[in-house]
């Protein structure tokens, strides 16, 4: 009897962003880790300001300290009780915070009515937070970079099927209006930033992106639409007879940049799993190699948590924990 061919395993380009997603993407996974950097560490205090439910919490705690982004920390005993504080790993996250923080306050609050607003306290000054390329200190944006193949490149198996979101996407808010949460359910999906991913390398069209990310064309077409939806992408058509569309980036998609190559740069540093950067950045205007640094817009300085403080805008909306309980569950 001659052998079976072995099924080809299907695979998805290596790419840092994915791979921080895997661990962090999960919109609860992301929400902790803000409530960490506002200072909150007992599982109680978290589960309170953000209105999940405990098990949610409990499954979500565990596959941070799991991957070392959060440290669980004795203290008390008789009974024992924990804390969650954040890693050097979990510090180095916070670019990806401001940056997502940014784009859900531009795009998606409601005639500017922005839900939080941050202070610089090095400059004193409210912080929006830009990307500036580690060479040169110029601003970053997609018009003005090239990209190639860096020595981590190369395919692996398809992302594993991740949590399930909830059926109720408000239920994020539940407790506080959160820009983070805002733009989380628009690309906190290993699929959809490859779709993205792919737009801003050049493909444009459903069979380029289709044979590029190795996805199935029902997946595809399901993430093509809540772009197009959701203002990140414009299906235009390039052919008549028959008809057939492109996918453009658009100016809200454009926008998106920061947070992508910041969430790029944490998995380049903490997840190449020793082969290197899955892809190489280079500044058009310095002509170098780069990596995406962010600083305070007003003083140019590079921000870090410990000099951010924070205050309710004009946007806050605070409900009770039950309410948002019930609504997590």
């Amino acid at each position: 009897m001659a052998a079976r061919d072995t099924p080809e395993v299907p695979s998805f380009p290596n790419s840092s962003v994915a791979r921080t997603l895997a661990i962090v993407g999960d919109t609860w996974a992301f929400l902790v880790l803000r409530a960490c950097f506002f200072g909150l560490r007992r599982f109680d205090e978290i589960q309170k300001s953000l209105g999940i439910a405990r098990n949610v919490l409990s499954s979500r705690l565990e596959d941070l300290v799991q991957n070392e982004v959060l440290e669980k920390v004795l203290y008390q005993e008789r009974p024992n009780r924990y804390e969650y504080r954040l890693t050097e790993k979990a510090r180095d996250l916070y670019p990806s915070l401001l940056a997502m923080i940014r784009w859900g306050d531009d795009w998606c609050a409601d005639d500017g009515a922005v839900p939080l607003i941050l202070k610089h306290e090095t400059c004193g000054k409210r912080l929006l937070v830009d990307m500036v390329c580690s060479e040169c200190e110029e601003d970053i944006n997609a018009r003005v970079v090239k990209f190639r193949d860096g020595p981590g490149a190369g395919r692996s198996p398809r992302p594993q099927k991740r949590r399930r979101r909830s059926s109720n996407p408000d239920s994020y808010e539940a407790v506080r209006a959160c820009s983070v949460a805002r733009t989380l359910k628009i690309i906190g999906d290993p699929w959809t930033i490859g779709v993205i991913r792919e737009a801003f390398f050049g493909a444009h069209r459903f069979d380029e992106i289709q044979a590029n990310l190795g996805i199935a064309r029902n997946i595809l077409t399901d993430r093509l639409r809540a772009l197009t939806t959701n203002g990140i992408l414009e299906r235009r058509l390039y052919q008549n007879r028959p008809q057939r569309y492109e996918y453009r980036v658009t100016d809200k998609g454009l926008a998106l940049y920061p947070s992508l190559i910041a969430l790029m740069r944490w998995g380049d540093t903490w997840l190449d799993e020793g082969k290197g950067k899955p892809v190489e950045l280079m500044h058009r205007v310095c002509q170098k190699t780069f990596s995406p640094i962010a600083v305070c817009h007003e003083c140019r300085e590079p921000v870090y948590a410990k000099d951010v403080s924070y205050a309710d805008g004009p946007g806050a909306v605070h409900r009770s924990a039950e309410d948002a309980t019930a609504a997590a569950e």
